[in-house]
Parts: C-alpha cells; sequence; structure tokens
C-alpha cells in the first residue's frame, strides 16, 4: 500500500514527512534540516556550504533551512546563494518559527531557493545594501552596491519565477512584507506552519489530499519551480 499526497506547489516542504534523526539520514534518500539563526557570517556560510556538499553527495532528495536572521555580510550571503544555485538537491529556505525573519541578506538567500515558504506570523524584506554598522553608503560608492545588489535579486526572482518588483523595491527601499503578503504577490511559494509533515497528519498543508497511507509517499506537483520525486 501507498499514501499518495497530490500537491500544488507545495511538493519539496512535504518531502520533509521522510523519517529524520537528528537532522540527518540514510544515504541514498531522505532530507538534511538546517538551521540559520542570526547573523550571515562566514561560520554560517561555511556551515551551509558543507552540509549541501555533503546532501549532494549522499544523494538526499532535499534540503531544508530554517531561516532567521537579520541580515550579515555581503561575501558571506554570496557564497550561500552560489552553493545553492549549484545545488543538485533542492533547496527549501523556510522562513520559521513565527516570528522569524528574512532580512537584508535573508532575502538573496530565500530568493535562491529552490522553494521559498514562510511560517504564520514572520516576514521578509529590508535588502537595501548598508555599511557595518548600519549606515548608508555614500556616493558613487553607495551607487554601484546598490546597482550590484539590484541586478543579483532581480536575477534570483526571475530564475525562480517569483515577484521581480517587489525583490527589487526591496533592495531600493527596504520594502518588507508579511508572510500572506508575500503568498499573495508570489514573493514566495508557500506558507506552512510547523510543518506537519513530520508528524504525518491526516491534512499536512492546504492543497493536500491524503488518499492511502502504507508508509511511503508518492508526490505528484505541477508547480514549475519543482520536480516530483517518489
Amino acid at each position: 500500500m501507498k499514501r499518495l499526497v497530490t500537491v500544488g506547489f507545495s511538493l519539496a516542504l512535504l518531502l520533509m514527512a521522510f523519517p529524520l534523526v537528528n537532522g540527518a539520514v540514510a544515504p541514498g534518500g531522505g532530507v538534511l534540516v538546517l538551521k540559520i539563526e542570526g547573523d550571515i557570517n562566514p561560520i554560517v556560510s561555511r556551515y551551509i556550504m558543507r552540509n549541501i556538499e555533503r546532501a549532494v553527495q549522499d544523494r538526499m532528495e532535499l534540503i531544508v533551512v530554517e531561516l532567521d536572521t537579520p541580515g550579515g555580510l555581503e561575501i558571506s550571503m554570496s557564497q550561500i546563494v552560489e552553493k545553492i544555485l549549484g545545488s543538485s538537491v533542492p533547496v527549501v529556505v523556510y522562513v520559521y518559527p513565527p516570528g522569524a525573519r528574512a532580512a537584508s541578506a535573508g532575502v538573496f538567500i530565500a530568493m535562491a531557493a529552490h522553494v521559498a515558504a514562510m511560517a504564520p506570523g514572520t516576514h521578509m524584506g529590508a535588502a537595501h545594501p548598508v555599511t557595518a554598522t548600519g549606515a548608508d553608503v555614500k556616493g558613487a560608492l553607495g551607487r554601484k552596491v546598490l546597482n550590484d545588489a539590484v541586478a543579483k535579486i532581480r536575477t534570483l526572482a526571475q530564475l525562480r519565477g517569483r515577484n521581480v518588483k517587489w525583490a527589487e523595491e526591496a533592495v531600493r527601499q527596504s520594502a518588507s512584507i508579511t508572510e500572506g503578503e508575500a503568498l499573495r504577490i508570489k514573493a514566495i511559494d508557500l506558507v506552512a506552519p510547523d510543518l506537519e509533515a513530520r508528524g504525518v497528519a491526516d491534512r499536512l498543508l492546504d492543497g493536500v489530499t491524503v488518499v492511502d497511507y502504507g508508509g511511503f509517499v508518492d508526490l505528484v506537483a505541477e508547480h514549475p519551480n519543482c520536480q516530483s520525486w517518489l
């Protein structure tokens, strides 16, 4: 017997229903859950990069990054973004827990993800470049830094089929939005609570119908930014 889950665009998050043990799974399948809590810095970037490499080597099916950050260093953010873009294992960036934010550098990381999701009560935005002290970068250098950041965020939004206009406003004007607004304008792909898929509830997420249960999950998706895994 099988448990068939039919989803709209929530496919990747539902893969979290696979068994987890201390954030790791047996090679050849499963999900790796990583956490970013706090500033984006070289330690965080090395942590994410090493674990994405590990997931690829172990042929895992999905990487989930739980994100709660006020921002951080541009170079560390860029390293994480590049690693996500180059990953053969799909990456879900999930702004979590309720009350969390994906601010500044966190916006770029969320936009880079194959699937961008937010928990209820979270927000995202305020990605205007600033100095280490939080001050604006002035003059020609400021324009250069701003234009580079705008180009990066536009590229990421276009690549993932998300709202390019809002992404640019987040950088140019420090625009911020709630999870509901982000979903409505298609800046993200999904809003979900503390993914009940981990506990295998009868109703996991909106648009998900459990047909049968037997310990395995068949997943079907129509979202253009996702694929289907068995």
